[in-house]
């Protein structure tokens, strides 16, 4: 895993870089969900973005965020066998640039970026950036065109709190 790689851009000079329209909005009241996963069930998706290791060196996992990381589907789906990277590694790979704020493909061109299908399907994709007070907004046209020749598969399944609430509405139904 000796991948001798750095791909700190920014999310903004990434999205500049490739041509990619994309709006900053600042999560407020009126989108209380955001720190949850979602900004509304109609207008689009929190997206984050996990850095992998395997033997062959590196990768990027970009799922919603209110779901959790299915390593076994990434196996099955995609023959390689990630683990979660830590800190330090994100470091090497993007100084300066928060865990929590990846970008979503790497500018080097150097680390596979493994894609969430589900989120190819929303009006609005939401990233996050270093700085916790914005998001970057991408309607769908602008974020399938970012991913283009990204792997894509169901890669990430939901979480407990999630199926929770899934089954309440269902009841009272």
């Amino acid at each position: 895993m000796a991948q001798n790689t750095n791909c700190a851009l920014s999310i903004d000079a990434l999205l500049r870089r490739n041509g990619v329209r994309y709006a900053t909005v600042q999560p407020g009241r009126a989108q209380a969900g955001v720190g949850h996963g979602t900004l509304g069930s109609q207008r689009g998706q929190v997206a984050r973005v996990l850095l992998l290791a395997d033997a062959r060196g590196y990768a990027l996992a970009v799922i919603p965020k209110n779901r959790h990381l299915d390593l076994a589907a990434l196996e099955s789906e995609f023959g390689r066998r990630f683990r979660l990277a830590g800190a330090d590694e994100a470091e090497h790979l993007f100084p300066g640039l928060p865990l929590r704020a990846l970008p979503p493909i790497c500018s080097c061109g150097q680390v596979d970026t493994y894609l969430e299908q589900s989120l190819v399907q929303l009006s609005d994709v939401f990233l996050e950036t270093p700085d916790p007070r914005v998001m970057v907004r991408l309607d769908g046209e602008s974020f399938r065109r970012l991913f283009y020749g990204a792997w894509c598969g169901q890669i990430s399944h939901a979480s407990a709190e999630a199926r929770a609430s899934a089954g309440a509405r269902r009841l009272r139904q």
